[in-house]
């Protein structure tokens, strides 16, 4: 029994890095989303390298063992609760310039999700069959 669990307890150091260097990229994405939308006029953000590296790097760790899934759906439901309330602030701020588009946030941070899902399933998936 001590082999088998060694051999599974290996697996653990890959898995762990896998997992830190991908919160470091999802802090890095976290970071440069914001930007993004204060800067830019455009409702929804299709590039996003930060979360695509995440994403390669969830492969990897899922790749290594499957409890990496957890990881992936974790840091997923992250980029949708932090991009919904990062669109809210911006909403709130730019409330008297352009009442239009800050009363549409929920519709923005949806469709945002769907996109953050675009970005991250394919990627999680391609890396862990490659």
């Amino acid at each position: 029994l001590a082999i088998v669990m060694s051999r599974t307890g290996l697996l653990d150091v890959f898995i762990g890095l896998f997992v830190t260097a991908a919160f470091g990229t999802l802090l890095l994405d976290r970071r440069w989303y914001r930007r993004r939308l204060v800067t830019t006029r455009a409702a929804l953000v299709w590039w996003r390298p930060w979360l695509l590296a995440t994403a390669i790097l969830l492969g990897c760790a899922t790749s290594v063992k499957w409890s990496g899934l957890y990881f992936a759906a974790a840091f997923g439901l992250y980029t949708v609760i932090d991009g919904a309330l990062a669109r809210r602030r911006i909403a709130r701020r730019d409330l008297p310039r352009s009442e239009r588009r800050a009363r549409r946030w929920p519709l923005y941070s949806t469709a945002q999700s769907a996109i953050n899902a675009l970005i991250m399933l394919p990627t999680v998936i391609a890396v862990y069959l490659l």
